[in-house]
């Protein structure tokens, strides 16, 4: 499976619970941690980062220059270089991973449509968006659910991307919308129960993992 980063060096106006005012070290600690996830080939997707920051980067995987393209730019050029690959994984730069999950996640893909790494607290707690009705299945003893949206780091496959690629550009960043109408086409995103990795904000990690950075 084929991931396609996207970095930028700039805060998001999602604070992080570590580095809130260092971008680049929230950057090189998620990088790490992903890294021991032990993905395989890696491209990544380099946003007006400065260039001697591409080392970090370039020792795992080869280099897109997108800067000046901006988060949505980057994200379209995510969905139109991952229709090449059977398989793709759209990760941002703010997710701090457990080791060894990443082929976890790539099995996952052969059996539902998306699969997020991340089990979003929101869907717990009383939010409007979200009926809070889910199924379940296990795969080798690992339980996922299906959710009704998710942020824009996810795994998926070609042939999903190329039956709906014109619908997920019209979205820009908006990721609930976005999978909201894709659920009402049939299409479905998952994520594990005990998440491989969580988003790096501040009152958002998820639940049920002791992430050591704390």
């Amino acid at each position: 499976m084929r991931t396609l980063y996207r970095a930028c060096p700039f805060n998001s106006s999602n604070r992080p619970p570590i580095f809130e005012e260092d971008k680049i070290k929230l950057l090189e600690m998620c990088l790490e941690s992903f890294i021991k996830a032990k993905p395989k080939e890696i491209t990544f997707l380099l946003d007006r980062m400065p260039e001697e920051q591409w080392k970090m980067f370039s020792k795992y995987g080869e280099i897109v220059d997108c800067s000046g393209l901006g988060n949505v730019g980057t994200f379209h050029k995510q969905i139109e270089m991952g229709r090449m690959y059977g398989k793709v994984f759209f990760c941002e730069d703010d997710y701090y991973w457990r080791p060894d999950t990443f082929p976890l996640l790539e099995k996952a893909v052969d059996t539902f449509d998306f699969v997020s790494p991340y089990d979003h607290p929101s869907h717990y707690v009383d939010d409007p968006r979200f009926e809070r009705k889910y199924e379940v299945q296990l795969i080798d003893n690992i339980a996922y659910r299906d959710s009704p949206s998710n942020t824009l780091t996810f795994a998926t496959t070609d042939s999903v991307l190329q039956d709906n690629w014109t619908k997920m550009m019209t979205f820009g960043i908006a990721d609930h919308p976005m999978f909201e109408a894709l659920r009402q086409d049939g299409y479905r995103i998952w994520c594990p129960t005990y998440s491989f990795a969580t988003h790096m904000v501040n009152g958002l990690l998820a639940p049920n993992v002791p992430w050591h950075f704390i």
